[in-house]
């Protein structure tokens, strides 16, 4: 199949998404043809094992756009995927360079696109703790960070969890009975002592359904579809030079 999709285009029977007929390897085949249509360097994508297909990006805030398989019922549907401030050196350029505000967040929305506050802990480099923020706390999360950088450097276990704390009680992140049992699980009762890096980033996605990736697949706009969201969570980032370096525009 590899050698029909490189040589034969025109002969693979799955260059749509109604005719991978719901298997992920096959969908996964489709997605990264679209990726291989829309980027002429193949070194801007790559496929992680345990996310997805993404596109890097270049950008000090957000390295990776994903366009991710997302499970509905028997079917997929497809997500282009953002994690800004995705480790604690995104966090910091993020916030540093303030440009993705509340208000582009709402206009987002209004496009049909996802956010989520993405609070996560790191130990080194791997993430070991995702804390939930309350829904009425989105704007003073988004404002918070930019006025307290210096809380952006790594702790030791004690300092770790005080500041937690601190960030519950300010209702920054909700610490329930679940993330408590992440904390003993992850942190508490392991020999993690030091190296914990606080990661507050944000998640917007535009989602669409399995029906919607079929109807514009099948229409030859699906692809379209997707370089305009991309274009779209770039722009509203400040980041039009990531789109020239990358060809998409």
């Amino acid at each position: 199949m590899e050698f029909v999709n490189r040589r034969f285009p025109y002969l693979n029977p799955y260059d749509r998404w109604s005719r991978c007929n719901g298997e992920e390897e096959l969908l996964e085949r489709r997605i990264k043809s679209m990726l291989e249509d829309m980027l002429p360097d193949p070194e801007n994508f790559a496929k992680h094992k345990s996310w997805g297909y993404y596109i890097s990006t270049g950008l000090d805030e957000l390295k990776r756009i994903g366009l991710i398989l997302e499970e509905s019922g028997e079917e997929y549907g497809l997500s282009v995927s953002c994690h800004f401030g995705d480790t604690m050196s995104q966090s910091r350029n993020f916030y540093e360079n303030d440009r993705l505000t509340m208000g582009e967040i709402e206009r987002l929305r209004d496009e049909g696109w996802g956010f989520e506050a993405d609070f996560t802990v790191m130990h080194i480099s791997q993430h070991i703790v995702e804390f939930d923020t309350p829904k009425d706390k989105e704007g003073y999360y988004l404002q918070y960070w930019p006025d307290h950088l210096d809380l952006l450097e790594q702790r030791d276990q004690d300092e770790l969890i005080s500041i937690l704390k601190e960030f519950h009680n300010k209702g920054l992140i909700t610490i329930d009975e679940a993330a408590e049992e992440k904390l003993q699980k992850e942190i508490l009762k392991t020999n993690r002592q030091s190296n914990f890096n606080i990661c507050p980033g944000i998640h917007l996605h535009y989602d669409f359904s399995p029906e919607e990736a079929v109807k514009l697949d099948d229409e030859g706009e699906l692809e379209r579809a997707i370089r305009n969201r991309i274009e779209e969570v770039v722009h509203a980032a400040g980041n039009e030079s990531a789109l020239e370096e990358l060809n998409l525009l």
